[in-house]
């Protein structure tokens, strides 16, 4: 019995169903408002267009040591850091834009921009993706091979009556493999963030 091949490069033609069967259960809901509004998905809520938000965070950089020790990386030690950061409210399909800028008590400083989304899964209950994508500059911090960083970050906070929210904050910086070395980085902070309008 004859058997079809995969495509060149030997990924089957089935290996893009998962993404597009995503795709075809967002897409009412996307496409059905406009690319301000908010939408339904995953049995929770992403929210559109309001406003923006400033956040503050304090916590760990470097909150998980867990580098190879073949790996020549300079001060690879925990160190305080805080972090400042604005989400404009202006949403496109539940995706807004956010720079922030971190910095820590070994001089290690990192501005960034990038894209968010809060995903509400229950009322009072916010959790927000991010990523994108900056400029290190080292100090005496931890070595991360080069100034230029992708970050990827989760929050998940108590949202209040006051539309304040406070949560919890993992943060991961790297180059991707641009840089080497590439240690990587993770921060862990507690953040809280308000309605402000620039």
């Amino acid at each position: 019995m004859k058997t079809r091949d995969a495509p060149r490069g030997g990924t089957p033609r089935w290996s893009a169903l998962p993404l597009a069967a995503i795709l075809a259960a967002a897409a009412p809901s996307l496409f059905a408002q406009d690319a301000g509004d908010g939408y339904d998905f995953a049995g929770g809520y992403v929210e559109g267009s309001g406003p923006g938000r400033a956040l503050i965070g304090l916590g760990a950089f470097n909150a998980f040591n867990r580098d190879n020790a073949d790996v020549d990386v300079k001060n690879d030690e925990p160190s305080f850091e805080a972090r400042a950061e604005y989400q404009w409210g202006r949403k496109w399909y539940g995706l807004g834009p956010v720079a922030g800028f971190l910095g820590n008590f070994d001089g290690g400083l990192f501005g960034y921009g990038g894209l968010y989304l809060d995903f509400v899964p229950t009322p009072g209950w916010v959790i927000t993706p991010m990523g994108g994508a900056g400029a290190y500059s080292r100090g005496d911090s931890k070595e991360l091979g080069g100034t230029f960083n992708f970050i990827l970050q989760l929050d998940v906070a108590r949202q209040f009556g006051n539309a304040s929210r406070l949560g919890v904050r993992l943060t991961h910086l790297s180059s991707a493999g641009i840089n080497d070395p590439n240690p990587g980085v993770n921060s862990l902070l507690v953040i809280w963030s308000f309605p402000f309008d620039l």
